[in-house]
């Protein structure tokens, strides 16, 4: 169980964010796969309290804030909530008996607390898709479709300019890959387009040269 800030900073230490929600939809179907999980929550029978995990959602002089600057425009507050003076907030159940549910609280400290109901767990989102082929850099590194060699959730083929497929090595395959996207308006592949001017041509070319050999 960890505070708002510490549930931030290691899901932005492996690539991702805390989990934001944009409409109703997107909310449930997390809620439904992941977020109504009872192992997510922790809480007192006895006096019906349950706390969820921890959402990417804060208070900014005095205005709703996505940590991923995105606007706040969907919420799922239970009722009374949110309260003026709190500002991090998570799933939150007080029922009879306490139990998951799709409603969010806001809590006083997103720092290190004592309190018990100021540490959760939380939800971790990931959205790069750094070489542009429409899918989620992190899904395709757990599928083993992208390599993570240094296992830094990171692929390798955006940290190696010229590895267009992703095996760790630039080499004659990522001219191949190159040429098949050479000319104005590489998509779906703009990684092709080394230097992101719009055109597949000899200036991303040299950029792959300089690069030739296993990636470092």
């Amino acid at each position: 169980l960890v505070s708002w800030y510490e549930a931030r900073d290691q899901c932005e230490a492996v690539g991702g964010h805390l989990a934001t929600f944009t409409s109703a939809e997107e909310h449930s179907f997390v809620y439904e796969r992941l977020a109504s999980n009872p192992m997510l929550w922790h809480g007192q029978k006895c006096n019906c309290i349950a706390v969820g995990p921890w959402i990417g959602l804060r208070r900014i002089d005095g205005e709703w804030t996505w940590v991923t600057d995105e606007p706040a425009a969907f919420f799922s507050w239970h009722p009374g909530e949110p309260w003026e003076d709190t500002h991090y907030v998570r799933f939150f159940s007080y029922a009879t008996p306490a139990e998951p549910a799709p409603l969010w609280d806001n809590s006083t400290s997103g720092v290190d607390a004592d309190d018990e109901f100021d540490r959760t767990s939380y939800l971790v989102e990931w959205s790069a898709d750094c070489n542009g082929d429409g899918i989620v850099d992190y899904g395709q590194i757990l599928d083993g479709t992208l390599v993570d060699a240094d296992g830094d959730n990171v692929p390798d083929i955006c940290q190696c300019t010229g590895d267009l497929n992703g095996n760790g090595v630039v080499e004659g395959a990522d001219i191949s890959v190159m040429l098949g996207f050479w000319g104005e308006n590489p998509a779906p592949y703009p990684a092709a387009d080394i230097n992101a001017d719009g055109i597949v041509n000899g200036a991303d070319l040299a950029e792959m040269l300089g690069n030739w050999g296993p990636c470092k």
